[in-house]
């Protein structure tokens, strides 16, 4: 059976950072089919990367700066062959940088080393306005929660469609 992780990515103690995060609290509120699983994984990706060998299709939600006006709303698709190839050398090497400096790319990266692949990928983002130290989204992006939700409800959907 096919799976699809919805992944919240983000840091609630850094203002719209926590986007991903609280997108997934409110998603884990929705009624969805058996075979998505929504995981608020916060900072922690390295839980990430064990995890996602277990899913043919992923969607992030994260707040990443792209230099548009806050609060605008973006999705990017991640193919094959834009997940960079990790020599087996280099996993150690990666394996001790600090989670800070760890991302999605690097997540992937990894997890196709380990030569798992994905049917399809998406990042559903949203333009931070603030990222310093702060509890609690900036008004911009709060306002986005409800249309991203739609987002990912429509990209559930297609995947499952893709399916069929």
């Amino acid at each position: 059976m096919m799976r699809i992780l919805v992944a919240g990515i983000g840091n609630r103690l850094l203002g719209d950072d926590g986007f991903g995060s609280y997108a997934a609290e409110q998603l884990a509120k929705t009624r969805l089919p058996e075979n998505v699983d929504i995981v608020d994984y916060g900072c922690d990706l390295r839980a990430l990367i064990s995890d996602l060998l277990n899913y043919q299709y992923v969607i992030f939600i994260d707040a990443i700066p792209r230099g548009l006006r806050a609060g605008t709303l973006y999705k990017l698709e991640i193919s094959e062959k834009d997940i960079e190839a990790i020599k087996p050398e280099d996993v150690v090497e990666i394996t001790k940088i600090s989670s800070h400096e760890f991302n999605v790319e690097t997540a992937l990266a990894l997890a196709k080393s380990l030569g798992h692949t994905f049917k399809r990928c998406v990042i559903i983002g949203v333009e931070p306005e603030n990222v310093e130290v702060k509890v609690g989204l900036s008004d911009s992006v709060s306002k986005m929660l409800n249309k991203v939700v739609e987002e990912v409800l429509k990209e559930i959907y297609d995947m499952q469609k893709m399916e069929r």
